[in-house]
């Protein structure tokens, strides 16, 4: 808890003014959030209050509760009484949020697809909470590493490998999450290709209008690399020429996926 009682300025008119005031303050540690509790003294009740919390807000609470990024912040209380006397005290308030623990809110997680075609791993985070912007650390478990934030990573060997993930948010909090992967050269997005169903897609690169041949039944899937679903189709008789339009997106990388019960098979699509 801190304490400041530096008078700044009493304004009282012609009127003699006693008004006074003082402050405190203490950091919640399981929020960061700062708790001010104030004093009025002197003067003629009622009171009221008016903070500069120095970062953009302000309150008129006489208890109020604020979070600051971190950082060194000037704060500010008016009190005023019911003769319109003032007092204005400040105190310099230091927060230093720690950068793991309860104290940061920010989650992380991260998804995965594989490109059945050459076993190129497609990785996405999921944040939420904390202040953007996110800086980002993906450690493959591999003795490799990136810090883009959709990396494209492949393992030279089969086998159990743990990526993980740290984002770190603009205050410096961090939140730290990792899965645990089966590697191997047959593996897709969870379902393998055992059947070995043939599959050709063409042209890729292309402009907006794909053809897709499968030798079998089965369900079509377009995903962004965040796995969000924009578009779906199936055939269930002849799939020789199935034909995908994604003139209505952006160009870039999307992923492609084809499946039924018993196979599935992932590859990348890419739009240009």
């Amino acid at each position: 808890m801190a304490f400041d009682s530096v008078l700044v300025n009493i304004d009282c008119g012609n009127q003699p003014c006693t008004v006074g005031s003082d402050f405190a303050w203490f950091a919640d540690s399981l929020s960061c959030d700062i708790h001010f509790i104030s004093t009025a003294f002197g003067g003629t009740a009622p009171y009221s209050y008016s903070w500069n919390f120095g970062d953009g807000s302000t309150s008129t609470l006489a208890n109020p509760t604020h979070q600051y990024p971190n950082g060194t912040w000037t704060t500010t209380l008016t009190v005023t009484d019911a003769n319109g006397c003032d007092t204005t005290i400040y105190d310099v308030v230091s927060v230093q949020c720690g950068t793991t623990g309860p104290c940061c809110n920010i989650a992380v997680d991260f998804t995965w697809w594989v490109d059945s075609l050459n076993g190129t791993i497609y990785f996405a985070p999921s944040v939420a909470n904390g202040t953007g912007p996110y800086t980002y650390l993906w450690n493959f478990g591999d003795g490799t590493s990136s810090s883009q934030p959709n990396p494209v990573h492949q393992y030279s060997g089969s086998g159990v490998q743990l990526p993980s993930l740290t984002v770190t948010d603009a205050s410096g909090c961090q939140a730290v999450t990792y899965h645990i992967m089966q590697v191997s050269a047959a593996q897709t997005a969870g379902i393998q290709n055992n059947e070995q169903v043939e599959i050709n897609v063409y042209p890729n690169p292309g402009t907006g209008i794909y053809h897709v041949q499968v030798s079998k039944a089965a369900d079509i899937m377009v995903l962004d690399l965040n796995g969000k679903q924009l578009m779906q189709t199936s055939c269930s008789g002849n799939c020789n020429d199935i034909i995908l339009n994604l003139n209505n997106l952006s160009d870039g990388v999307y992923m492609l996926v084809i499946s039924d019960e018993q196979f599935r098979e992932t590859r990348k699509l890419i739009k240009q």
